[in-house]
């Protein structure tokens, strides 16, 4: 585990800014994620449940809307979304410069990576793996 010069915190390896401080964590400022990145791949552990999902985004989580004509790209309705505290519209997967990133849509019960709670509207940039929490939803995202 590596950790960041600035605030000594343990991040994985491919992380570009730390996420308790936001300091850059490589060398190369050029640096950029693997671009062959095609698709996230997300495990729901608990729910014995995956999908895998073709990048670039913007790919919408949260929970279908129905009566509104909402189906956003990774609907976690069968995961128990609802009584799990997912939005209907709760945080995107988009790519940018910095490579994909996770933005919360200031959701009401919030979104975390690694335990890092996010900002509403803020993008993280997403490590290659990482354990992600939308509400009480634990899910592994993973890059490939």
């Amino acid at each position: 585990m590596n950790h960041c010069k600035a605030c000594l915190q343990p991040y994985l390896v491919g992380t570009l800014f730390c996420l308790e401080c936001g300091s850059l964590l490589v060398e190369d400022q050029n640096h950029r994620l693997d671009p062959s990145w095609q698709y996230v791949h997300i495990l729901a552990p608990g729910a014995q449940r995956q999908w895998r999902l073709q990048l670039p985004g913007p790919l919408w989580i949260g929970r279908a809307d129905p009566d509104k004509g909402y189906w956003p790209h990774l609907d976690l309705t069968e995961v128990d979304g609802a009584a799990q505290g997912i939005s209907r519209r709760h945080a995107v997967i988009d790519v940018t410069d910095q490579g994909p990133v996770l933005i919360d849509k200031n959701s009401v019960n919030g979104s975390w990576i690694e335990n890092e709670q996010l900002a509403p509207h803020r993008p993280y940039v997403l490590p290659a793996t990482a354990v992600v929490r939308f509400a009480r939803l634990q899910l592994r995202i993973v890059l490939e």
